[in-house]
């Protein structure tokens, strides 16, 4: 109505606006990249047959409207004449970013001096879309260049270069993170009771990502999990985005009787499954859509082994995925070479299967290194069953907190709704140093703001099993050391990683969540369970945000957040002087740091 009225004439003579200075219309562009989805906003942005009637003989010299995508063709159509200044809103797409910059693109615009695109991150990383957007800049200024220095019109070749600019703009800003953070509840709120463990690491990936890193120190990087598995479909829920190296071939091998190392191992099995980017059984598959559930940033070493026949069953059902302990040891000892954070093994082998010292030993070997290396190594359960005594099944067994050469892994077991060991797991079974949730999970945790909660594939409605739990606990350890990195606090090698990277660092950072739980009725005050309940550490990092709305209080929370997860930390010593001589500082806190002893308590699961 408004442009309408702005071109109205009566009888012949024109009445109204012949030039107008500036054009600035609100459409959705800065509100939601969603605007034109079908969970969107019920009102859609204008089209582009609005648009161009809109501005059509107008003579409009800056124009700034605020809708997604708008094509060339509609605005060389309705002000290509007089347009100096623009300003564009990208969806993401590479493709819309091309088609403004290309010789028949924006460089139609004769009179253009000055645009400016912001780009929307869409399903892409800030990484790409700032590579986006440098391409886009360097086409459009060069395509202009050539465009105007090939004019025949003295006047044209004369201009200026084209100011071109443009910045990334992160996907649901802070609408969306107030959106997200108001879902979650209070002790003693309606709906707390049906929030899940799951449903609140779902938000508070949402914060983290919303409220962006703080700066991060020199050498900050994406957090590094080894899946040692039967392969990831990297092609599912998009896992390929997280994917940063893979490999397979490391086929079941027969030692010689006497053999006390893998010299001249024998392959007993073909090699077709050498493409770590299938799943022969789906298990890795979703180990990995869970992980990445609880930490979406992560980078996945893909070490593909293949599934050794199962031959027994369990209460009427087969038994869980697993591999030969060479092959696995082999995997392992990959995982060191690309220097992994953290190794991820949701299986165990039975002792029965090992019928050689020399297996034993290349198992023992490959996990030292990882050790030595600081690399955070975590297992699954057996959940063999009630009647069981104890795990008796690798790598487990090869846990040696208080030799020489101390070998420590999280073992991992199931919990049901309850918050309780899963009856898979025998009480007699101590093995289990935590407990996640792990039964019943195939249903998908409601989530409005992120995409990437798709349904695990189809043949799996509901899953149950340790090695589910083993995968969220390697992906809350996973996100402890993301939060590290990009606070700003926290730096590649020193001190405060180097701590976090040790199985006792870890350790009292699960210890602080359990502690901030001592505060939920659900968590016994003696802090003797084996339950993450992580709602009251991590679900108040939104709350906090949203109820206190200061620009500064971003760096608080990562602040405070890494300060809390620095739970128990060593000070290093301070320096000692004398009256002549200041002596140097001590060496860094050593990557070993304090050896670690089994938690007293029990666990179990199932795939």
């Amino acid at each position: 109505m408004l442009f309408h009225w702005l071109k109205m004439e009566k009888g012949t003579e024109k009445m109204g606006v012949r030039k107008v200075i500036e054009v600035l219309v609100e459409d959705g562009a800065r509100f939601d990249p969603r605007a034109y989805s079908q969970d969107g906003p019920e009102q859609l942005g204008h089209s582009d047959k609005v648009i161009g009637k809109c501005l059509k003989d107008l003579k409009v010299e800056s124009l700034d409207w605020r809708r997604l995508d708008i094509p060339t063709d509609v605005i060389v159509e309705a002000a290509g004449s007089s347009l100096k200044k623009l300003r564009l809103y990208c969806s993401g797409l590479q493709a819309v970013l091309q088609s403004w910059a290309d010789q028949k693109g924006l460089v139609r615009l004769q009179e253009l001096e000055k645009v400016h695109v912001e780009i929307n991150q869409g399903l892409e990383s800030l990484e790409t879309i700032k590579q986006y957007g440098e391409q886009f800049k360097a086409g459009l200024e060069l395509a202009s260049k050539l465009a105007r220095e090939s004019s025949p019109d003295e006047a044209v070749r004369k201009k200026g270069p084209l100011s071109v600019t443009w910045d990334p703009v992160r996907r649901r800003k802070l609408a969306g993170l107030e959106s997200s953070a108001s879902k979650l509840k209070d002790v003693g709120e309606q709906g707390f009771a049906e929030q899940d463990w799951l449903k609140c690491m779902d938000e508070f990936c949402d914060i983290v990502e919303l409220l962006g890193p703080g700066t991060p120190k020199p050498g900050s990087r994406p957090i590094r999990v080894a899946l040692v598995d039967d392969g990831v479909k990297t092609s599912y829920a998009s896992l390929d985005n997280n994917i940063g190296a893979g490999r397979a071939g490391w086929p079941p091998v027969e030692l010689n009787a006497d053999a006390t190392d893998k010299e001249n191992p024998r392959s007993t099995r073909s090699e077709h499954y050498r493409n770590y980017n299938s799943s022969t059984t789906g298990h890795g598959t979703v180990m990995a859509y869970y992980l990445r559930r609880i930490c979406p940033s992560v980078k996945f070493y893909v070490a593909k082994l293949e599934p050794e026949p199962q031959r027994h069953e369990i209460d009427g059902e087969r038994e869980k995925v697993t591999f030969s302990i060479e092959s696995a040891a082999q995997a392992i000892e990959w995982a060191v070479e690309n220097e992994v954070d953290i190794i991820s093994m949701s299986w165990a082998i039975n002792k029965e299967n090992v019928t050689k010292s020399a297996q034993e030993t290349m198992l023992r070997t490959a996990l030292r290194k990882a050790v030595a290396k600081d690399i955070l190594l975590f297992c699954a359960n057996p959940d063999k069953g009630a009647d069981i005594d104890g795990n008796n099944t690798y790598p487990w067994l090869l846990q040696e907190p208080d030799t020489k050469e101390p070998i420590f892994m999280f073992c991992i077991g199931a919990a049901t709704q309850e918050k309780v060991r899963w009856s898979k797991i025998s009480p007699k079974d101590d093995s289990c140093h935590y407990f996640l949730p792990g039964v019943d999970l195939g249903i998908q945790v409601e989530s409005t703001s992120r995409k990437n909660t798709d349904d695990p594939p189809k043949w799996w409605h509901k899953y149950s099993g340790s090695s589910l739990s083993c995968a969220l606990a390697a992906g809350l350890a996973a996100t402890i050391l993301h939060c590290a990195l990009i606070s700003g606090e926290v730096a590649i090698n020193d001190a405060k990683w180097k701590w976090l990277r040790t199985a006792q660092g870890m350790r009292n950072a699960f210890t602080r969540i359990q502690l901030e739980g001592t505060t939920n009725s659900l968590a016994p005050a003696n802090n003797t369970s084996k339950w993450l309940p992580v709602r009251n550490l991590f679900g108040s990092v939104a709350k906090k945000f949203v109820k206190t709305r200061l620009e500064a209080q971003p760096a608080l929370i990562r602040k405070e957040l890494v300060q809390a997860l620095l739970f128990g930390m060593p000070e290093a010593p301070a320096p000692v002087l004398t009256e002549e001589v200041e002596e140097p500082l001590p060496a860094p806190l050593s990557r070993r740091g304090t050896r670690m002893h089994q938690a007293p308590d029990e666990g179990e699961s199932e795939w």
